[in-house]
């Protein structure tokens, strides 16, 4: 009987550590955006760029989820739901695309830019609005 517990404790232990070795782990890493410009969607125009203060965690916490602190020093946590995946603009420029939930609950597609000089983009997919930032 004895024997058994320790063969099951044995192998619990090795499905534990599989499983601890399965889940990706990221470096973590920041983005510092001072401009942001917003999409009206009822206008089908940007509004011009204004001075903002937002900082990007990313890979923050287990979930290599997102932590935005702003210029007031709130942070909220955008919970990343969905994998990473790349891709390209019709202009050519590259990024890296993952979906977020907010703490209210919002579902947010962000997009990181490559060229670190276009920044970020939000996009609100239930209410149509996007939200650009740049360093």
């Amino acid at each position: 009987m004895s024997v058994r517990i320790y063969l099951l404790s044995v192998f619990s232990f090795l499905i534990f550590m599989g499983n601890l070795q399965a889940q990706e782990e990221y470096d973590q890493f920041r983005i510092d955006c001072n401009y942001m410009n917003v999409y009206s969607p009822i206008e089908e125009s940007w509004g011009g760029w204004e001075e903002s203060s937002n900082t990007f965690i990313l890979n923050h916490g287990p979930n290599n989820d997102i932590a935005q602190y702003k210029l007031d020093g709130s942070r909220r946590i955008l919970r990343r739901i969905s994998g990473v995946e790349e891709g390209e603009t019709e202009d050519g420029l590259k990024y890296q695309l993952m979906t977020v939930v907010d703490e209210e609950g919002s579902v947010i597609a962000f997009q990181i830019f490559n060229e670190k000089r276009f920044g970020v983009r939000l996009i609100w997919t239930d209410i149509d609005l996007i939200i650009l930032l740049k360093p």
